[in-house]
């Protein structure tokens, strides 16, 4: 009887951290997101389809975001222009949106768009279905802010 009583505990506590853990999320209806507005899920784009959204186990920080996305990263400043503007990766390339700005941005790779909260960053794995492809940046009302050419 002892026993079963511990599982019920168990399993009521493991409820409750789904449910915070879904309560937290970060609005884009990802339980597993972090509430930290600088860690933003990773996603997939290419010209011809929709992007899908991956949960990854777990977020990674923005430390550690720069670190491993050095040298495909798009720094978007303060009035929305990109550091690099010009970006050559191959396919299936994840690369770093980072918003260096105290306000949210909507950029934009072609159709698909990407909210960024202020001072957050999102990671978009890019797979062109044909290529070589070149992607433009947005940036709110910026336009062709940046390319990104994928090849193979």
């Amino acid at each position: 009887m002892e026993n079963a009583k511990g599982w019920w505990i168990a399993i009521a506590v493991i409820v409750v951290v789904i449910i915070v853990a879904m309560v937290a999320g970060n609005g884009e209806g990802n339980p597993l997101a972090s509430v930290s507005p600088s860690v933003s899920g990773s996603e997939s784009v290419s010209p011809s389809a929709s992007p899908v959204a991956s949960a990854t186990a777990k977020p990674l920080t923005y430390g550690e975001a720069l670190k491993k996305y050095a040298s495909t990263r798009i720094q978007l400043d303060t009035i929305c222009q990109a550091t690099p503007n010009y970006m050559v990766v191959k396919t299936g390339t994840t690369i770093m949106l980072d918003n260096r700005s105290a306000e949210a941005r909507v950029v934009a790779l072609d159709t698909a768009k990407y909210n960024l909260l202020k001072y957050g960053f999102r990671l978009v794995t890019l797979r062109p279905t044909k290529l070589p492809y070149t992607f433009t940046i947005d940036c709110g009302a910026s336009q062709n802010v940046g390319r990104i050419l994928v090849e193979r």
